[in-house]
C-alpha cells in the first residue's frame, strides 16, 4: 500500500519529535557517538519524507494545470 501525503506528514512529524527528544539527551552527553548515529539516521529519514512530499506535491500540481 502506498503512503498518502497525510501519512508521510505524520511520519515526518513523529520522526522529528523523536529526533528532538534524542538531541536533548545528546546535548547532555555529546560524546555519545551511538546517539549521534541514531540522530543522523533519523535526519536522513526526515529528509526522505520531505523529498517524497515535495515530489508528490509537484506531481499533483502538474496534473492540476490544464
Amino acid at each position: 500500500m502506498q503512503e498518502t501525503p497525510i501519512d508521510a506528514m505524520r511520519k515526518r512529524e513523529e520522526l522529528k519529535r523523536t529526533r528532538n527528544r534524542l538531541f536533548k539527551r545528546f546535548r547532555k552527553h555529546p560524546m555519545d557517538t551511538y546517539l549521534a548515529l541514531i540522530i543522523k539516521t533519523i535526519d536522513d529519514q526526515v529528509a526522505e519524507c520531505s523529498e517524497q512530499m515535495r515530489q508528490e506535491n509537484k506531481q499533483r500540481d502538474t496534473t492540476l494545470v490544464p
